[in-house]
């Protein structure tokens, strides 16, 4: 909840890559970063000794909405509600539907729920390597344990398409390159259905709780009101 000022971009170029290749690429950093008003404002950029990958790496500086405190992963307690922004998988099915080069980073959402929760906004974080992942690491912020309901995740068309109606449960927990919002919201508080500008979907998905026992899994999925294995769900960010 966060609002972007400027970025960093630093490029290894692939010794085969053109000049009117390379400046495209800057061009599009550059147009991307002024999308969001956070103008790129400096790097840097080397060519491989070797005709190695393309490789970028960037940095963006942010500064807190006045007013509003950034929201950590880490500030979650039990009993919270656990929400979602959007619909969860099928962002790399091979039919090419999927929206990982694409996507709109959920700025406006998370600006907006700052601004209508206040203090019972507990946390937040994206979610990148896929809910059962994530949800796992953004229980552990908090030392606790997410309880997800399958029955509740919201699931993409291409997510369906790619798993059958039946099995989209797991394509929303483990495809991965979602970036939709996971945050922690208060017991009690009555949500909206939708939230931000472009009236983006939010879902109740389940709850957060105390760990059971020191050691137990920071992620509990049930299915059918059923305990499910999820851990080896979720996205790797492989070369």
């Amino acid at each position: 909840a966060a609002k972007p000022v400027a970025i960093l971009a630093a490029c290894v170029l692939p010794r085969s890559i053109t000049q009117a290749r390379a400046q495209e690429l800057v061009d599009a950093i550059s147009r991307t970063a002024a999308h969001f008003g956070a103008p790129l404002i400096g790097g840097d950029t080397c060519v491989h000794v070797a005709n190695g990958p393309l490789t970028i790496s960037v940095t963006v500086l942010a500064q807190p909405l006045e007013g509003v405190k950034p929201i950590l992963r880490s500030g979650a307690r039990a009993g919270d509600q656990l929400f979602v922004t959007g619909a969860l998988g099928g962002s790399l099915a091979k039919d090419g539907g999927g929206h990982h080069f694409t996507f709109e980073p959920r700025l406006e959402e998370a600006h907006a729920l700052a601004r209508l929760l206040g203090d019972d906004l507990h946390a937040m974080m994206d979610l990148s390597d896929g809910l059962a992942r994530d949800g796992a690491r953004f229980a552990q912020a908090s030392a606790l344990q997410a309880v997800i309901i399958a029955e509740q995740l919201p699931s993409t068309p291409e997510c369906v398409k790619a798993h059958t109606q039946a099995n989209a449960w797991q394509g929303a927990l483990g495809d991965g390159e979602d970036y939709e919002l996971l945050f922690a919201v208060a017991a009690g508080v009555q949500m909206p259905s939708t939230i931000g500008p472009n009236n983006t979907p939010i879902t109740c998905i389940g709850s957060l709780q105390a760990l059971p026992f020191p050691n137990d899994t920071a992620l509990l999925c049930l299915h059918n009101h059923q305990s499910v294995d999820v851990s080896k769900l979720g996205h790797w960010h492989n070369a």
